[in-house]
Formats: structure tokens, C-alpha cells, sequence
């Protein structure tokens, strides 16, 4: 079942139980006066999905209700940052980032920058800092998975040069990391590539620099 929770008024509802499905969204305080258990575990709900209904964020209620856990929340990346969104404010939160399994740092920021390739993931959990209540306080929200790759090679430039002598190529590195050699290919028409010679990588910032001989003046140069 997917959609939202409607708004509705059942007076002589004793049990809801609207757990193990793909529901989302904002869950009403809606009347149900005889109302003794409710679950909504195993859907697609947040801290600010569950905060409007009196039930659930009842501490009272708190041995009739099983909110968790949730489904995974999404992990998106733009610029390079990682980020999440729960729906409630960064203050009220504490965010767990992980790295290949292994906690790299606590926060209240719901925005991480990644360190080099690896699988990463967050968290979120109410701060019990911030919040005085124990609303939600048996919650972990957990992110998907994001896998990182990142290129052995940190370039600077790449350029290609007709000379008398042939097309001389250079070109700079920052840095690199596990790099074993790069594979130098010619095309004549940007879409099929031939290669034309394997220099091996030098392992840390370098220059690098390759005159190709064979080419025709007459080619255009694709790199």
C-alpha cells in the first residue's frame, strides 16, 4: 500500500495497524477517542511525518505504539556534499555519518563531504540534547547506501599540440592513488578509438608528456 494517511473520524477504532507498507507523508491527528494501538512501523515516515498525532508522540502511549524501524531514507549528493532530509530542523537532530562501516563523524548538520571513495551512510536520530521528550527518542532513521568512486588521478590539464614532429601531448597530475598507467588512445572521428601507446604513472604529482609520431596532419585531433 503507498499513498498518504487520510484524515478520518472512527469513534469505536481500538487498533490501527498500518505497518509493512510504502506509506509516506504527514500522518493526521485524526479522532479516534477509543484508539489503544497503533503501528506504522516498516513504511516510509520521518520525525516530522509522526509529530502531528497526539497518539504517537503520546509518552504515555509510548508501550501501544511501534513506530520503528522506517524503511531508508534517500542519500543524494550535489557538488560533492552528501545530504539527507528527515523533515524537522538540524537542531533537533544528531546525524551518525559512516564511511565502509566505520562512524566518521557526528554531527548536527544533515550535509557531509565525502573523503575519497567508499561506501557511505548516515544516521539521523533525535538529539537528546535539544529534545527534552522522549518523542521518537527509540528512532533511527538510516540511510541507502551511497556508493563513492572517485578517479585515481587528480588532473590539472591535458593539452595536444600539432607539431613538425607529430601531435606532442602533455599533460599535468595533482596527484595520484593506485594509478598504474595511462592509456593513451587516438580517434579520427570521436567516436572509435584506437590505442596508441600505455606510459606508465609516475605515483604523485607529475608531468607528463607523449609525441605521436604516426598521426596524419590531415586527421583532426580528438583527445
Amino acid at each position: 500500500m503507498t499513498g498518504s494517511v487520510p484524515n478520518f473520524s472512527m469513534p469505536v477504532l481500538k487498533h490501527l495497524y498500518i505497518n509493512d507498507n510504502q506509506l509516506s507523508g504527514v500522518i493526521p491527528n485524526f479522532s479516534t477517542p477509543q484508539l489503544g494501538n497503533i503501528q506504522v512501523h516498516n513504511n516510509n515516515f520521518v520525525f516530522g511525518d509522526m509529530a502531528n498525532n497526539t497518539f504517537l508522540t503520546s509518552t504515555s502511549n509510548s508501550p501501544f505504539v511501534n513506530y520503528t524501524p522506517q524503511k531508508k531514507i534517500p542519500l543524494s549528493i550535489l557538488n560533492g556534499i552528501l545530504s539527507v532530509s528527515t523533515g524537522e530542523p538540524n537542531t533537533v537532530q544528531q546525524f551518525e555519518w559512516y564511511k565502509d562501516g566505520t562512524l566518521v563523524a557526528t554531527n548536527q548538520n544533515n550535509q557531509y563531504q565525502p573523503t575519497g571513495s567508499g561506501v557511505y551512510k548516515c544516521k539521523v536520530s533525535h538529539n537528546t540534547l535539544t529534545v527534552t521528550n522522549n518523542l521518537f527518542r527509540n528512532l533511527v532513521l538510516e540511510s541507502e547506501d551511497f556508493v563513492l568512486s572517485v578517479l585515481p588521478v587528480d588532473l590539472l590539464s591535458f593539452k595536444a599540440i600539432n607539431t613538425e614532429g607529430g601531435i606532442l601531448l602533455t599533460w599535468q597530475t595533482a596527484g595520484e592513488k593506485n594509478a598504474q598507467n595511462f592509456d593513451l588512445e587516438r580517434s579520427v572521428d570521436g567516436f572509435n578509438f584506437k590505442k596508441i601507446a600505455e606510459i606508465p604513472a609516475k605515483g604523485q604529482a607529475a608531468f607528463y608528456e607523449f609525441l605521436d609520431e604516426n598521426h596524419s596532419n590531415k586527421q583532426p585531433i580528438i583527445v
